[in-house]
């Protein structure tokens, strides 16, 4: 069986760290991680590094562990024997326009519940983080964990900006054969596709987790967390979907005039006009749509863990003094423990509370998307147009939609494009008004929505999730 080449961009906070678990747990059988990119987003960039070398500073130890109490599964070697370095590199700290805003107040000051000063036996050693020419942050722990020679990383080190390790990857490997799974802000895919939108089109897919269609936004009434970070990246990323992405990229965002606190600024968009590189690849026909699987909350929201069943799920391995159990433990404690206070914050008394542990449950965003990425092809997951795509777009400028994910719901007859084009809109007054193309089929972003995951997911995907992870029998 052929492995599955991926790509996982992420802005690690405790969801992404179960998210690349499951992509260990599976590495060498089905899935190879070619590169681990790192983006702002749950938190900054910096603290977003030091988290992912946390996981991998813990499954070290956890590897070594499981060797001396005899259990043939390691995270880091496959049952072959083989040593699994994924390359990592750190990509951008803020969005291509606006202000950061980070999650720091759901996954907490250093985006692991607190993890770094409860257990800063867990954190990585600095000499780690100096590899990336990154320093560490300002609330690391005095005492980190034991240092470890370079040659014995459990990762390749990338110096390289991570939208640059993504495009060489990409040329490295034939068309359609590279899915990148996108589990944070699309920044560093868009500055990708920015640089070199031909190269970017090489991928497979991008799979990405973001934003809201029939549901409620989890950062405004509107918008979900990874969109409303960088809406500007998520509709570049949308657009070059589109069959003409000019029709649907953003406008470039308005840099500051002095004296001026008012307009937005641009922080990544390229000098020329992203616009002007697009025409000219389409008209060189070098550039090809590109395939976006999109998991917006609608269906993320009903894949979920339970608190006992985590902790059911760890309790032998925490007897016998598992390092990865232990880690787990206090971090999804922390996640567990923030939603249980959001679930109160809306109860009227102390008497309507449910006890801790009872009704606890986290949502499991990011893993759903990887899963995905390695069982798209055994299983079925289903989609909003069955064997097609819908126009959903980003609103990046309104003051209070901003991040929206737009889609017309005003089912109106769509023109065909051929009929348009001999028009010119003149002949039909609904056409006429439309000048943003929503009623020209097969005009606009072309983005798969999956809606429905395979048969049984939503309740057991949780404890099916852990079973990979802690080598758990069905």
């Amino acid at each position: 069986m052929t492995r599955k080449k991926i790509i996982i961009d992420t802005d690690p906070g405790i969801d992404d760290v179960l998210a690349i678990l499951l992509a260990l747990a599976v590495q060498s059988e089905e899935v190879e991680i070619l590169l681990l990119s790192v983006t702002f987003g749950n938190i900054d960039v910096k603290s977003c590094l030091r988290n992912l070398l946390s996981l991998f500073f813990v499954v070290q130890k956890e590897s070594e562990w499981r060797r001396t109490h005899g259990k043939s599964h390691s995270l880091l070697v496959s049952k072959h024997g083989e040593n699994n370095k994924p390359i990592v590199a750190v990509g951008a700290e803020q969005p291509l326009a606006d202000h950061v805003h980070n999650c720091d107040e759901f996954h907490g000051v250093d985006g692991l519940g607190g993890a770094h000063s409860t257990m800063p036996e867990c954190s990585p050693p600095p000499e780690w983080c100096a590899l990336f020419n990154l320093p560490v942050p300002s609330d690391a722990p005095e005492e980190p964990g034991v240092g470890t020679l370079p040659s014995a990383l459990p990762l390749q080190v990338s110096r390289a900006p991570a939208h640059e390790e993504m495009l060489r990857i990409l040329k490295a490997h034939p068309p359609d054969t590279v899915t990148i799974v996108a589990i944070g802000p699309l920044t560093n895919c868009a500055m990708a596709a920015m640089e070199d939108a031909e190269s970017f089109s090489r991928c497979k897919e991008v799979v990405f987790m973001g934003g809201a269609v029939d549901v409620p936004g989890n950062t405004t009434p509107l918008a979900e967390a990874n969109v409303y970070a960088d809406p500007y990246a998520a509709a570049v990323i949308f657009a070059l979907t589109s069959s003409n992405p000019c029709s649907t990229v953003p406008l470039p965002p308005l840099h500051p005039q002095s004296g001026s606190q008012s307009r937005r600024f641009a922080n990544h968009w390229p000098e020329r006009s992203f616009r002007a590189l697009l025409d000219d690849q389409q008209r060189s026909r070098h550039l090809r749509p590109l395939k976006l699987t999109l998991f917006p909350l609608d269906i993320t929201t009903r894949h979920t863990l339970r608190r006992t069943d985590f902790e059911r799920a760890i309790a032998g391995d925490l007897l016998q003094g598992s390092p990865l159990a232990t880690w787990l433990l206090e971090i999804m404690t922390a996640l567990f423990d923030k939603v249980a206070s959001q679930r109160d914050r809306g109860r009227a008394s102390i008497s309507q509370r449910i006890p801790r542990g009872e009704d606890d449950v986290v949502q499991l965003h990011d893993p759903l998307c990887v899963w995905y990425a390695i069982t798209s092809e055994s299983l079925k997951w289903r989609s909003a147009v069955e064997g097609g795509t819908e126009d959903l777009r980003i609103e990046t400028k309104g003051e209070w939609a901003k991040g929206q994910l737009v889609t017309d719901r005003r089912q109106r007859p769509k023109l065909d494009s051929l009929k348009a084009v001999r028009s010119g809109g003149g002949g039909d007054c609904e056409l006429s008004r439309d000048k943003t193309t929503w009623l020209i089929e097969g005009q606009g972003n072309r983005v798969r929505r999956i809606i429905e995951s395979p048969e049984g997911q939503p309740l057991e995907f949780g404890n099916h999730l852990l079973r990979l992870i802690m080598e758990r029998d069905p």
